[in-house]
């Protein structure tokens, strides 16, 4: 065998094992990241009736503040009522959208 082939395949070696150990570790932080975030989205969506109730109708018990007063549907905006459209400025960073409410 020359000594130049051998130094290449110990070349692979040495890189190659890194790489590979790199692309590993990578792999298993994006699955954790995924199961992390799908398990706070399963979370967030369930409620207790006794949260959905604080919310519905507040908490007065609790203090005087705006996050303990009930749910006001007086200032909905229904879905029907709001137009979007395209954007009169855009940046190269950022895509806004412009919209209209109608009453």
């Amino acid at each position: 065998m020359a000594v130049g082939a051998r130094d290449t395949s110990n070349l692979r070696v040495v890189v190659g094992i890194p790489i590979l150990i790199l692309v590993v570790l990578l792999l298993i932080l994006v699955a954790y990241l995924y199961w992390k975030i799908r398990n706070k989205d399963r979370e967030i969506q369930k409620l207790t009736e006794d949260e959905i109730h604080e919310f519905t109708h507040g908490d007065p018990e609790s203090g005087n503040s705006a996050l303990f007063y009930p749910y006001n549907t007086d200032f909905e905006i229904p879905k029907s009522k709001i137009q979007f459209g395209k954007s009169k400025s855009q940046a190269s960073f950022l895509y806004k959208l412009s919209y209209l409410i109608t009453f």
